[in-house]
């Protein structure tokens, strides 16, 4: 399969090089291109998945602007937070600057990414309509990350949160987004947790070592 994709994404990059085509034929190039690298990094992920769950992944570390990570889901998920009119705020706490462009944290990038996004479509998706998701990413000794929304998480999976299959009153829900997020943040040596209450929402929590 991937090397099928490599070639469906190889293809539209050797087009784009053509100055004959028109801006609008660059534009559904660029999508292909994009669609097809979103796939091949979905089959990656989902090896890299199995090679944690069978005890012979190898992380490899290094080190990569997480802020620029919650620009990209804001962006991508723009419609879903459009149609449901939920506000995305993101702030920091504790940097030297009041507004950071950069923070970087140590880990493997493309697992980092979906462990983000798993959390915040989550928390997008578990958010009432009108309602507000918080992101704050806090430096101490650590670097801490709270993703909050005002949606409570079920009672009856409260319990089974990260586990596999674990889902509540999603028509398409499979359960493995939580479990994925769970699974990939540890393999970086990163902490994962959730709190939850009708009262405060939903909050949860990326623990990150420096």
């Amino acid at each position: 399969m991937r090397s099928s994709l490599n070639g469906i994404i190889g293809v539209p990059q050797v087009l784009m090089e053509d100055e004959n085509i028109t801006d609008t034929q660059r534009q559904y190039l660029q999508m292909i291109i994009e669609s097809g690298q979103n796939i091949l990094n979905m089959i990656n992920l989902s090896l890299t998945i199995y090679k944690i769950e069978q005890g012979t992944y190898e992380p490899t570390e290094s080190e990569f602007d997480v802020l620029n990570i919650f620009k990209q889901c804001k962006t991508n998920y723009d419609l879903h937070l459009n149609s449901k009119n939920i506000e995305f705020i993101t702030y920091t706490d504790g940097f030297d600057s009041a507004n950071p462009n950069h923070i970087m944290v140590k880990g493997e990038e493309l697992l980092a990414y979906s462990v983000i996004s798993n959390l915040v479509k989550n928390a997008i998706e578990a958010s009432p309509s009108g309602g507000t998701v918080e992101v704050c990413l806090s430096n101490s000794s650590k670097i801490i990350i709270t993703i909050n929304n005002q949606g409570a998480v079920p009672q009856n999976i409260r319990d089974t949160f990260f586990d596999k299959y674990t889902t509540s009153g999603k028509d398409n829900g499979t359960g493995l987004g939580t479990y994925s997020a769970k699974i990939l943040a540890e393999a970086q040596g990163w902490e994962i947790s959730m709190h939850t209450s009708e009262v405060e929402g939903t909050t949860t929590t990326l623990t990150i070592p420096k």
